[in-house]
């Protein structure tokens, strides 16, 4: 799924530069999520509801509804958001949210340092939109790699193999931060990739696991960067004939990762931080 944040000041257009590059996207399902300001609620029965102790909230319309669910931080409401997005949709466009991690394409004089992320394409004025910039606007978003990668996404693309028939197993590994090591409490894990070399390696480990008796496919996503306690770090998806084929397999995928893939891992504790290097583990 491919993330995109169209950013700018409030009035700048962004609701109509999302309407027309949506419109001439095609053979994709587009989704889009929208930033919305605080509800107007106070000392309403709307405002006692969302303030309750309810872990969700649906509001209905006569003809939509809505999922109204607080998260952590800012980050979080983004992620949730997708989540409910994910395996729906090809391209999520993101209507605001200026600091998010995702790439940008800028409208209108907002600074560069109130905007987190790469900027992929600006625009001084909505209004000067042509069918060129819009079809340029489409080009960069379809050339970008996937941004979120996710369990559901990778078993429904183990799922269009030509040999799906084949198979009566799918097993996932996740992987995820914890929160203690060795008696320390762990605040974030940072990794680096050497970029290429890292792509190629999963990618050999995964024709190994496919070369086996049994297996079907196998695929590997191992994120990089800070990720904190509780965030997920590696997926692993085998797609076996058997059972008794899929479970050493999947465990051997991921001791296959910390063997061989070039990837370095910082852990960072509330009172130290150091490189820790799996692959030399033994």
């Amino acid at each position: 799924m491919k993330v995109v944040s169209i950013t700018g000041y409030s009035g700048s257009g962004k609701t109509t530069f999302i309407r027309k590059v949506s419109s001439k996207i095609e053979n994709q399902k587009v989704g889009v999520i929208k930033h919305l300001h605080e509800f107007e609620t106070k000392n309403k029965d709307t405002g006692k509801i969302l303030d309750g102790e309810s872990d969700v909230v649906v509001a209905a319309t006569d003809r939509k509804t809505f999922r109204i669910k607080e998260s952590e931080s800012s980050q979080g409401v983004i992620e949730d958001a997708l989540d409910e997005l994910e395996g729906e949709v090809d391209i999520v466009l993101l209507e605001g949210f200026k600091k998010s991690k995702y790439p940008k394409i800028v409208i209108g004089d907002i600074e560069e340092s109130e905007i987190e992320g790469d900027i992929l394409l600006r625009f001084s004025e909505i209004s000067e939109l042509e069918n060129k910039d819009i079809n340029k606007v489409i080009e960069e978003i379809e050339n970008l790699p996937h941004s979120r990668v996710s369990i559901s996404s990778m078993v429904n693309n183990i799922r269009s193999n030509d040999n799906f028939e084949e198979v009566g197993a799918i097993g996932t590994f996740t992987g995820v931060v914890r929160g203690q090591t060795n008696g320390k409490e762990v605040t974030h894990l940072h990794f680096e990739k050497y970029e290429g070399a890292f792509e190629k390696e999963i990618t050999k480990i995964e024709e190994e696991l496919k070369n086996r008796k049994g297996i079907v496919d196998a695929r590997i996503h191992h994120k990089d960067g800070k990720l904190g306690v509780g965030e997920d770090i590696v997926y692993i998806v085998v797609a076996a004939s058997h059972r008794e084929q899929l479970f050493p397999s999947l465990k051997d995928g991921i001791e296959l990762v910390k063997k061989k893939a070039p990837i370095w891992k910082k852990e960072v504790t509330t009172d130290n931080e150091e490189w820790v290097h799996d692959r030399m583990k033994k």
